[in-house]
Parts: structure tokens; sequence; C-alpha cells
């Protein structure tokens, strides 16, 4: 997933692949699993995050800045998708871990969304919905840099 993700990061930016082609992929791509009925809850959920993490990062772009540019919403989309990678794997590796260690694990991927604004949104209800849940798979602020949010995360991890 990585490498396809890397590749087509590579083609917008190196050949000029049309205009939101990677933020696109990635919606689309989310869209693909939300709606495949075999697909599991952990994977669904993890897209449905991802969609409304796009939706509001391209509406909020538009509204509050004065020019949009494509490299703009791809590169932070490349970087949503990485960043849920990775907190994917972590996950994975400490199956085996005490509760409290998943927790502080859980916690840096959170922090790191919360640190690192992107708008300087202030409607917490909007942006921390998936935080207030408790429940979420994806406790992570709307409001969010994630190519800040992935380099936190990854100097955290070392």
């Amino acid at each position: 997933m990585k490498k396809i993700f890397l590749t087509l990061l590579l083609a917008v930016f190196a050949f000029g692949v049309n205009a939101q082609e990677l933020y696109k992929i990635v919606y689309q791509s989310a869209e693909q699993v939300l709606n495949d009925p075999a697909v599991s809850e952990t994977k669904a959920k993890i897209a449905q995050f991802k969609i409304h993490q796009l939706t509001y990062l391209r509406q909020k772009a538009f509204a509050t800045m004065p020019e949009v540019t494509d490299r703009f919403l791809d590169v932070q989309a490349y970087y949503l998708s990485e960043f849920m990678t990775l907190y994917q794997t972590e996950l994975v590796k400490s199956a085996k871990s005490s509760g409290e260690e998943r927790s502080k694990l859980v916690m840096i991927f959170l922090d790191a969304t919360v640190s690192n604004p992107l708008f300087g949104d202030t409607d917490e209800e909007v942006i921390y919905a998936y935080i207030k849940e408790g429940t979420e798979l994806t406790p992570f602020s709307l409001d969010t840099d994630w190519q800040k949010a992935f380099a936190a995360v990854k100097s955290q991890l070392k």
C-alpha cells in the first residue's frame, strides 16, 4: 500500500498527473472500501474517517484559503494515507502489548493530530468529532496538517 501511494505521489509531482489526482485516488479508494459489503469493520471505519477527513479538508481549504492548489490537496491526502498506514501497522505490532502500552501508542498519534492543526478551526464539535466519541478506531482531529502530524509521529516512534 505504501509503495502504491509513493508511486502515485511521484507521478503527481514528477509527471504532472491531472489536478488533484492523488486526492481523488485516496478518496475513491476509501469510498470503494466503504461500499464493499465484504470489508471488515476495521477497514470500513478507517475508510469512513478518510472520507470525512478529505471532505473536511477540501471544504475548509476552499472556505478559508485565498488559493487552494492541487499540490496542497494531494500532499495532505498522501500524508493522511501514510499516517493511517503507520497507525495500523503500529497497532498490529502492539497487539500483544499491555492495554496501557497500546493506549500510549494511540495517544502519540492522537496528540500528533491535535498538535498540528492546519486551519486553526475552533469548532471543536466538528474537529474533535472522532475524539469525543471515545470509542472510535480513529480518534483523530479533522483539523490536522497531515504532513506535520506524520513527521511528529515518526519522531516519537524512534
